[in-house]
């Protein structure tokens, strides 16, 4: 995730995206519908912030 324990900032910023990314996979009832599709869509959506966070960082240099 893009938090860590020395970056408290950085865990609420993951946490409130995660939130959001979640909320597409549940039903009426607050269940997950496909945890697994959840779990790799939050996965897969955290990649690609790294990737143009290295982008953005290699360009400044």
């Amino acid at each position: 995730m893009a938090g860590s324990g020395s970056d408290p900032q950085g865990l609420v910023s993951t946490f409130l995206t995660t939130s959001e990314a979640l909320e597409h996979f549940l039903d009426d009832g607050g269940r997950l519908t496909d945890p697994q599709k959840a779990a790799l869509f939050i996965a897969t959506r955290e990649l690609l912030k790294r990737m143009a966070w290295k982008k953005r960082k290699k360009k400044k240099s």
